[in-house]
Parts: structure tokens; sequence; C-alpha cells
């Protein structure tokens, strides 16, 4: 009887464990999507609306390549760039590709962070270093829907700010930026997952 206990004892531990491990905070489900996976944004400024599409075209060595369609300028024309979405120093990265060249832009995410965490971000003034906050999660409502848990993290620099909404599995729901006078959002209308 007590070699049943024992062995009783080590299934649980070893169930424990693996909840344990399916619950470690990774990162990936705010930027690791498959290609095709497409998101349509409506993003309002100065009392003008236009649309994003943000396409998700590889994924190569555990970054995410993304087009980004812009149709700001021309509704017909969108101005198109490459953005690249990794892991980097335990942080979610979101960074530009200009002339082949990968640039860090902003720390979207710090990978294990609770409500109240800061982190030094990438961005910066002539004078101070961005801070980002985790403000823990909130119910936000956007076109595609309304989501209940949306993790919210705001990065800081003098009097402006850059604000997230980000959902597992969805990514970025909400997006606002602010300089201290304007304010331009850009919201999520569509989502559609890759293949």
């Amino acid at each position: 009887m007590a070699a049943t206990g024992g062995y009783d004892t080590i299934r649980i531990a070893f169930a424990a464990a693996l909840l344990a491990l399916q619950d470690t905070d990774t990162g990936e489900p705010y930027f690791k999507f498959r290609p095709g996976t497409e998101w349509t944004y409506v993003h309002t400024a100065d009392g003008k609306s236009s649309r994003a599409v943000l396409t998700v075209t590889k994924e190569q060595d555990g970054r995410v390549h993304v087009e980004t369609k812009s149709y700001r300028a021309d509704p017909e024309k969108p101005a198109v760039h490459e953005q690249v979405w990794y892991v980097e120093d335990g942080h979610v990265v979101w960074a530009a590709v200009r002339e082949k060249q990968v640039e860090p832009q902003v720390r979207i995410y710090k990978i294990g962070s609770c409500k109240g965490d800061t982190w030094k971000d990438l961005a910066q003034s002539d004078t101070k270093s961005a801070v980002a906050t985790h403000h823990g999660t909130e119910e936000v409502t956007v076109p595609a829907g309304t989501f209940k848990s949306a993790t919210k993290v705001q990065v800081r620099v003098d009097r402006s700010a850059l604000t997230l909404w980000l959902v597992p599995d969805v990514g970025m729901v909400r997006l606002e930026t602010t300089d201290g006078v304007k304010t331009a959002t850009s919201e999520l209308k569509e989502f559609k997952p890759g293949k």
C-alpha cells in the first residue's frame, strides 16, 4: 500500500510540473503568429480615419516578419513597410526593417511581468530614456469586438506616451499615441489567423 501512495505522489508532482510548464510566460502569444495572419486596423488622428493592414509573411529563426500597408496618405496606394517581431533579452520587441537592417523600436512586453512592473524601453528623447509599465489587464472594446483580459502596457518618455492593449493569440487590439497635445489611435477592425 505504501508503494501505491508513493507512486500517486510522483504522478501528482509530475502533473503539477507539466501544468507549471504550460503556464510559463514566453511572450509568444503576443507576437508569434503563422504566415498569412492578418490584422486590419482603423487609425484615427486629427479627426481623420484611415486603415492599416498587417500581414505575417514568414517566420524565420524565431522572428516573425510582418508587412505593413498604411493607407493614410493615399487610400489606393499604401505605404509599405516591413517589421520584425521577436524576443530579445526577456522582452517582446517590435523592430522596423530599413535597408535590410533590423532596427529595434520598442519593447512592447517584458516576459513574466505583472501589473506595476517597469522596464527600460528602447525609445528615448534628447534628455530621457523611455520607461514601460505593465498596467495589468482590463476589458477593451474595439471595432473587432470586446476583449475581456487585454494586457495594458504604456511606454512613456517626457510628455509622449505609447499605450498598447495586447491580447494573447490575437496580438495588439488597440494602440494609442500622444505627444501631450494630440492623440492618435489604432483599433483592431478585423483579425484573420493564418493557416
